[in-house]
């Protein structure tokens, strides 16, 4: 028998940032806050198609990409974590 699930459980409930591992960039490697931050910047500002764009993890344009307006969510990086959410002008800013 499984000690780590409660009794009860399904096993599925939402994990929170706390819980989950850090975002892993596309080298294989943990990123920090700041290159969370920097990511977020090149996605804000081109297009999907730019250069700069494929630099962005997938799985961070695959969170910003379903981020509703007026949402919030949080990722973690290496040295902590981010709170992400969406402007009413579909722009993504970190706190």
């Amino acid at each position: 028998m499984d000690n780590n699930v409660n009794p009860g459980s399904t096993g599925q409930e939402e994990r929170t940032a706390h819980d989950r591992p850090p975002m892993i960039g596309n080298d294989g490697k943990p990123l920090t806050r700041e290159q969370i931050r920097t990511s977020i910047a090149t996605y804000n500002a081109g297009p999907r198609g730019a250069k700069a764009f494929a630099s962005i993890p997938r799985a961070l344009v695959t969170i910003l990409d379903n981020l509703a307006v007026g949402k919030t969510a949080y990722v973690k990086g290496a040295d902590g974590q981010i709170q992400l959410s969406r402007r009413k002008d579909k722009t993504i800013v970190a706190a």
